[in-house]
């Protein structure tokens, strides 16, 4: 069969990988921390939550680095269909 004739098929993987400042991490981390203690001790209401979400939603993305900064590394795997087994290197 040629490989013209043949279709398209949607049966991939979607890999995105990203990057992180780690100090906006570490501190957004302290400041969900402190503020899930006020809630558990009903301090506050949920609707106060600032910061509700995981702590990736309140980043930046780094697009270059610097040598030597530490960076957090995001990555998000999709697929097409149910799988036993992934290997991410």
């Amino acid at each position: 069969m040629d490989t013209k004739d043949l279709k398209s098929r949607d049966e991939g993987f979607f890999v995105e990988r990203i990057f992180y400042k780690y100090e906006d991490y570490e501190k957004i981390e302290k400041l969900q921390k402190t503020e899930q203690k006020k809630y558990k001790d009903k301090q506050i209401s949920y609707e106060d939550l600032k910061y509700p979400k995981d702590i990736i939603n309140y980043l930046n993305s780094v697009e270059k680095g610097k040598i030597g900064e530490l960076l957090i590394v995001y990555n998000k795997i999709i697929n097409s269909e149910t799988r036993d087994k992934i290997l991410f290197e």
